[in-house]
């Protein structure tokens, strides 16, 4: 009496290589359609690789998709430690211009801290571009603290 194997993967379109059922002679072209012809059975098994293949690129393009988040995410957390540092150390951003000549000028930015006493206001960092973030960071720095 021979035991009798149950499929483990419900494959839809045969049966994985990790269930009960499937066996090496599957992946042989003339082994996949009863009544089928060779090319008929090789056209099938160029179609799974086929779909083998979207699939990986589909993985691929989410894990891609995932890292950009990830890296998006990251910059946010950082943007959120910033203004967490503005406010516990009681400074300001501000913006400042910086005259290039004639009626022209660019914008740079500078950190401010609040004292309770003189002076009440003093400089802590000022950006070198016209990006924020630089003058948080160089305010943030641990040589400034």
């Amino acid at each position: 009496m021979t035991e009798e194997l149950k499929c483990t993967c419900k494959g839809v379109l045969g049966h994985s290589r990790q269930c009960a059922m499937f066996d090496e002679s599957m992946m042989e072209p003339k082994a996949h359609a009863a009544g089928a012809s060779e090319g008929q059975a090789v056209r099938y098994v160029i179609d799974e690789q086929s779909a083998l293949g979207q699939s990986l690129k589909h993985i691929e393009r989410q894990d891609a998709e995932i890292a950009a988040l990830r890296e998006r995410i990251a910059g946010m957390e950082k943007d959120a430690e910033r203004l967490d540092w503005l406010r516990e150390e009681s400074c300001d951003l501000r913006c400042i211009d910086v005259p290039t000549g004639g009626d022209d000028s660019d914008v740079r930015w500078i950190v401010v801290q609040h004292h309770m006493s003189a002076p009440h206001e003093r400089e802590l960092a000022r950006s070198t571009t016209d990006e924020p973030r630089d003058a948080v960071d160089a305010a943030m720095a641990p040589e400034k603290r």
